[in-house]
């Protein structure tokens, strides 16, 4: 069985199948776990290797897979759900998440609070711009 660090590095240069103790590779997605937790698929888009990195939390054990999984990689795109077949789903629920940011930020009583939600906005805007410039927007809609 590999380390989980030498399992992220060997996910990170391209190997599609091995396995950690809590960690492994199927194809182009690197687990936390199990199918259920995707830490990074791996994509290409004009030539260009990229890595679809899951920003969302799950446990503090899999927050050190992940990170050992970001350390090793480059050209990372954080979203919420790194499974590109749900990117059109991720990118439309963006905008609603944005909406309720933009409000949360109109309604905080201190400038702590706005400046919290104010920066989430441009979190979420940034992925979306991301996930459009990179091209993944047009595939799931079949452009």
């Amino acid at each position: 069985m590999t380390s989980h660090r030498n399992l992220a590095k060997a996910f990170a240069e391209g190997q599609t199948k091995g396995k950690g103790s809590r960690m492994f590779i199927d194809g182009d997605t690197i687990y936390s776990y199990g199918h259920h937790f995707p830490i990074a698929r791996r994509i290409t888009h004009n030539d260009k290797l990229m890595f679809l990195f899951n920003s969302n939390g799950y446990s503090l054990s899999t927050a050190k897979h992940k990170s050992y999984v970001k350390n090793a990689l480059n050209e990372v795109v954080e979203i919420r759900n790194c499974d590109k077949d749900k990117v059109l789903e991720q990118y439309k629920k963006n905008f609603l998440l944005i909406a309720d940011y933009k409000l949360k930020s109109k309604r905080a009583r201190t400038e702590h609070k706005r400046s919290y939600w104010n920066s989430l906005v441009s979190y979420v805007k940034r992925q979306n711009e991301l996930l459009f410039d990179i091209g993944l927007i047009e595939i799931a809609e079949g452009l």
